[in-house]
């Protein structure tokens, strides 16, 4: 049963927003810690995951993996 609650939820329209939501919200915050690069890809980020939410999911993983070489 929780596993049918949890499909149901990263399958929704509400986790979808909120894949968007959250980079671009991470993008202004790049933005003002003056870190235009990762503000970029965060942007980018965003728009793969208003598209998917799975590959969304890993752009997210892998800058954060990559991030501390690309801040530098």
């Amino acid at each position: 049963m929780k596993q049918q609650v949890l499909k149901q939820f990263l399958g929704s329209k509400r986790s979808r927003q909120l894949g968007v939501v959250i980079p671009l919200v991470q993008a202004a915050m790049a933005l003002l810690k003056k870190k235009p690069k990762r503000a970029l890809l965060l942007v980018g980020v965003a728009l793969v995951s208003s598209r998917s939410t799975k590959l969304g999911t890993v752009a997210q993983v892998l800058l954060k993996v990559f991030g501390r070489r690309i801040d530098a």
